[in-house]
């Protein structure tokens, strides 16, 4: 998963353990759900290697939901309203 960029990466993410988790997934999914979504590494992974027709990311947090469905959805006009902040 390395090169794959996330846009809220933290310590303790399933990011890394992506790909093998998902070796255990059924190989012909419809609609993915990844209901306690945090970061939604899942579903950036699953939706990066098309992996399912549709995905549901689900977490408390609905503002951080819409946001990630939206990077999943729609990643290129997602991207756009959206500049670097020189650090």
């Amino acid at each position: 998963m390395t090169g794959l960029p996330h846009p809220i990466p933290y310590q303790g993410s399933k990011r890394k353990l992506a790909p093998m988790i998902d070796n255990f997934l059924p190989k012909s999914i419809t609609t993915f759900y990844e209901p306690f979504c945090g970061s939604a590494a899942m579903t950036i992974y699953a939706a990066h290697h098309r992996r399912a027709e549709r995905f549901v990311p689900a977490d408390s947090l609905e503002p951080m939901v819409k946001l990630l469905r939206s990077i999943v959805e729609t990643p290129d006009r997602t991207a756009a309203r959206y500049r670097p902040v020189a650090v």
